[in-house]
């Protein structure tokens, strides 16, 4: 069944993506308007107002699960031909799919319905048409040879563009999931981290009438610290016919971090350490979160795995392209495609900046008190502030000295400029250069 491999979570965000994405058509120009003017945004662009006035409403108790809202609709062909169509080909871009969408239709919304339970009614309006689907869902099941889901059309209605979907006799186990506080306060947690860039470009959601407020993510600039910030482009093979081509946008963010609250860690031993690790983002959702694992490069050919040492570190890497099927991500939007080759790249250039901060918190480790003095005097910035920055810079600690000895050994000139340029700063000294190669050394063959 198509419903056994994802969680009951995920499914709500599935439907949750969908109004997003309409949100997204409503919003967007044609791609040849896009081409014609300005690039896109920054991809975690908090200045923008972009999705105010865009509002979604959930509610979920025992007896009934419900989705609401304005964000202009589905257009009937759409959901004729894909939302609620069965079979269509995986590898195939449609007209259908929202440009620098988060949604493939195809899957997500009726492996949803299905997964929360056996009635459910859609109703759908755009400034253009309507539709009304009741479907019990035992009952055409009965029909195995009539995978149909039939819908009514309606009047457009210009007042009240949007979709509300409601399900009921819903399955026991979700009945007893959602009836319960603490899935209702994942869910919202785990709402303010995957929509944290819609909900701050002006997205309201709310959950069980609770408004949803987005993760904020900020690094320490000053004082010595310096986020890494890294941009580029490339080219990857279209899964659909033509062009042949697609374009993905990459970008990383990297460095020492501080929660939500502004609180750095008071020790490796810190109890909550929620909050640090890798984030992932494809076309601005969030896919993993403060993730500690091999995914994204931890104990992975050689990188040490994490440390409670390294709480404190926060990487952001986020994925943009006009064609979702190109981004590194699996069907139920909660996991990294680990064979992609854009991620894989990726995930080079995710271990190597993870690498300065590795460095800095053996320091900090030393004089924890001495660090945390620089860290307190250091402001806080976000991520959309943080302007380019090929490497990360963190600061000298004053007394971590003692237990150390010298190195010096002398090599040709020719060949450190080579090590310098490849460390990706030319001008580097001589001396950072013997550091940050020793460094480089122990983090792959020691630890």
């Amino acid at each position: 069944m198509i419903t056994r491999d994802i969680s009951l979570g995920a499914c709500v965000l599935d439907l949750i993506d969908n109004s997003v994405d309409g949100a997204t058509r409503a919003t967007d120009e044609s791609p040849a308007q896009r081409r014609a003017k300005s690039p896109k945004p920054h991809p975690l662009s908090s200045g923008s107002s972009r999705y105010r006035g865009y509002k979604i409403e959930l509610k979920c108790s025992r007896s009934s699960f419900r989705i609401r809202d304005n964000c202009d609709g589905i257009p009937v062909d759409i959901a004729c031909e894909y939302a609620f169509n069965f079979g269509r080909d995986p590898s195939e871009h449609t007209d259908a799919d929202t440009e620098a969408g988060i949604v493939i239709y195809g899957i997500g919304m009726k492996r949803a319905l299905f997964k929360l339970g056996k009635e459910f009614e859609v109703k759908s309006n755009t400034i253009d048409d309507g539709f009304v689907m009741n479907v019990d869902v035992d009952a055409w099941a009965a029909k195995p040879q009539d995978w149909n889901l039939e819908l009514t059309t309606a009047k457009p209605s210009s007042n009240d563009p949007g979709t509300t979907i409601e399900v009921k006799n819903l399955h026991p186990s979700v009945a007893q999931e959602l009836d319960t506080d603490a899935f209702v306060t994942r869910l919202i947690e785990a709402a303010a981290r995957t929509y944290a860039v819609f909900l701050d470009q002006g997205l309201e959601l709310r959950i069980n009438g609770a408004k949803v407020k987005p993760t904020e993510f900020t690094f320490l600039q000053g004082r010595g610290f310096q986020p890494l910030h890294q941009r580029w482009k490339e080219s990857v093979p279209r899964p659909s016919a033509k062009p042949s081509k697609v374009e993905v946008e990459g970008e990383i963010w990297a460095g020492a971090a501080t929660t939500a609250a502004g609180a750095r860690p008071d020790s490796e031993e810190d109890e909550d350490a929620s909050a640090w690790g890798w984030y992932v983002l494809c076309n601005n959702r969030v896919v993993l979160s403060a993730d500690k694992t091999e995914r994204t490069g931890w104990g992975l050919t050689r990188f040490p795995q994490w440390h409670p040492q390294y709480n404190g570190f926060i990487g952001i890497v986020s994925f943009r392209s006009e064609e979702p099927y190109a981004l590194p991500w699996t069907t139920t939007k909660n996991d990294i495609d680990v064979d992609s080759i854009v991620y894989r790249r990726a995930r080079a250039r995710m271990q190597e900046a993870a690498r300065a901060y590795i460095s800095y918190s053996r320091t900090r480790k030393a004089n924890l008190e001495g660090a945390k003095k620089i860290e307190r005097s250091a402001p806080p910035v976000r991520a959309t502030e943080v302007s380019t920055q090929q490497q990360m810079k963190t600061p000298a600690v004053p007394g971590t000295t003692q237990g150390t000895v010298n190195i010096l050994y002398q090599k040709p000139k020719r060949q450190v400029a080579k090590a310098a340029a490849a460390l990706g700063d030319p001008a580097l000294p001589a001396a950072q250069v013997g550091i940050k190669t020793f460094d480089y050394f122990y983090a792959n063959k020691v630890e």
